[in-house]
């Protein structure tokens, strides 16, 4: 009596055409990857350079705050310099604000990066891995070409 729940002994000629399609599938999304990560440094880069800037632009606006400080503290009653020093705050404020938020999206940018280049990765890896054990199967004693058991 046979088991029905038996797998059959898989032919050679199938085992070496999933083997190619996994390999070509390999190579495919290999490709892929290789040819998204100019896109995704130029993305990252930019970003940088916008918080670059962000950061910039607040050191700057840090030091007029001081330079508005100082003179405020040299002459308290000139009410020119009251305003000028309550402008160069809220300059600050500001430009910490865009800072922080730039850095946020640099954050972002890259966090999601991650991610994609992590599950790509694990895709990728489970390409080579189904390969690989479509491969070993070729080298496995009981495996049968179309005319009959390999010796």
């Amino acid at each position: 009596m046979t088991n029905p729940r038996a797998r059959r002994p898989r032919m050679m000629a199938e085992v070496r055409a999933e083997a190619a399609q996994l390999y070509a599938d390999h190579d495919a999304m290999a490709r892929t990857l290789r040819e998204r990560e100019p896109a995704r440094r130029a993305e990252v880069d930019e970003v940088l350079a916008r918080q670059s800037a962000a950061y910039a632009a607040e050191d700057q606006a840090w030091q007029a705050l001081d330079d508005a400080d100082q003179a405020l503290r040299d002459n308290p009653a000139d009410p020119e310099l009251v305003e000028a020093f309550a402008a160069a705050a809220a300059t600050y404020r500001a430009a910490r604000d865009q800072a922080h938020a730039v850095g946020e999206q640099v954050t972002a940018v890259t966090r999601r990066h991650l991610e994609e280049v992590a599950a790509e990765s694990a895709a990728l890896l489970e390409l080579g891995n189904r390969f690989r054990a479509a491969q070993d199967e070729t080298f496995q004693p009981g495996a049968t070409t179309q005319e009959g058991p390999l010796a």
